[in-house]
């Protein structure tokens, strides 16, 4: 009985361990989302935008299209998930402007334990960062795409290729597909998040970097009173963009 005891005592012990080092990678998880996102709504060059996985039953022939009317299904090169790529259509911009679609590749890192896979149906804040200047010359800091993509594929255009910024530091879900197992490390954040973004950037470019404006916001979700709180400690000790 006794040994019964011992071995009920450790598996408690084991639940509560992992309870804990999820919960607090979680945690890790959304003070990094805070900082980026503000980070990203006082940084001109990046963008922010609510996108979605939709689901390949949803998608006909205008999912796939511009802006201009070319259509991704009518090229003869495109970028294909086998190749490691990401496409995801703008539901609501942000910050920012892209095209109907965007295209990006996003690798996990030996270092990080966050992954970001974007199951069907499931939306997405993204903070993304341009790799391609006005001529479809690729900047110097990419360094995820090769010439040779941009050249086979015109579609990749500066509003359509992008870096996902800080890989899943860069990516918040608000809506996450019935029937999928949410991944350890991630949170699912109220889609409100959006609304809350817009008026926060709306505050900003209105009155500035008003520390009591900010803080004081009615906003609809505590994730925006964590970034109003970042984009104070922005403002107070600036730091190099990455």
């Amino acid at each position: 009985m006794r040994s019964s005891n011992y071995i009920l005592a450790g598996f408690l012990i084991l639940a509560h361990n992992l309870y804990s080092t999820s919960a607090y990678g979680e945690q890790i998880m959304a003070e990094s989302h805070a900082r980026n996102l503000a980070k990203a709504l006082a940084d001109e060059k990046l963008i922010v935008g609510v996108f979605e996985n939709t689901e390949a039953s949803k998608r006909d022939d205008n999912w796939y299209r511009l802006r201009d009317g070319k259509c991704l299904r009518e090229q003869e090169h495109y970028p294909s998930a086998g190749q490691g790529w990401y496409i995801m259509r703008l539901v609501q911009p942000i910050k920012g402007e892209t095209d109907n679609l965007v295209f990006f590749k996003a690798f996990p890192s030996f270092d990080r334990k966050d992954v970001f896979v974007p199951p069907p149906g499931s939306r997405w804040i993204l903070i993304l960062k341009p790799v391609l200047d006005d001529n479809r010359k690729l900047l110097a800091s990419t360094s995820l795409y090769s010439a040779d993509e941009i050249r086979k594929s015109p579609l990749l255009r500066p509003n359509t290729l992008f870096e996902l910024y800080d890989y899943a530091g860069g990516a918040l879900c608000i809506r996450w597909p019935r029937g999928h197992d949410i991944p350890g490390l991630m949170r699912v954040y109220p889609e409100d998040v959006a609304a809350d973004m817009k008026d926060i950037l709306s505050t900003v470019r209105r009155h500035g970097l008003h520390e009591d404006l900010i803080q004081q916001g009615e906003y609809r979700t505590t994730t925006a009173r964590d970034v109003a709180r970042e984009l104070i400690k922005l403002h107070d000790r600036p730091e190099s963009n990455q």
